[in-house]
């Protein structure tokens, strides 16, 4: 049971770690390679006077469709991983499951209360009838 229990913790913690690390990558398309050498043609904010002549030039645009996609997408994942404790204690039916979900909603910002809740959810004494 000890040995279940801690291998879950550890995928947990593995997958959070990871989307930490890979979700801005992903939504906002971080990459490798040199921006000065892949100038894209893209239209770009430039002002123009009069005469056609390029006042201004501040890089592509961007649209505001993608940041909102963007931003919805990075919600929806840290959502998800700060509900990782009630989602699991939800899922295994754990017998203080609104307490979770009360310390998650309150001090899961916290990193202890989080770390507290997803330990708690994970440990259980439930009586299993045969």
């Amino acid at each position: 049971m000890k040995k279940q229990i801690t291998k879950s913790l550890i995928i947990v913690m593995i997958f959070t770690i990871l989307t930490l690390i890979f979700v801005p990558k992903i939504a906002y398309g971080y990459t490798s390679v040199n921006l000065e050498d892949y100038k894209p043609n893209m239209p770009s904010s430039s002002l123009t006077n009069s005469n056609g002549n390029v006042i201004e030039n501040k890089g592509p645009i961007i649209s505001m469709k993608s940041k909102v996609i963007s931003f919805v997408f990075i919600l929806i994942i840290t959502a998800l991983i700060y509900f990782i404790p009630t989602i699991i204690a939800l899922v295994r039916h754990h017998s203080y499951k609104l307490y979770i979900i009360g310390i998650n909603i309150i001090l899961g910002w916290t990193l202890i209360g989080w770390i507290v809740c997803l330990i708690w959810s994970f440990i259980d004494k439930r009586i299993i009838k045969e």
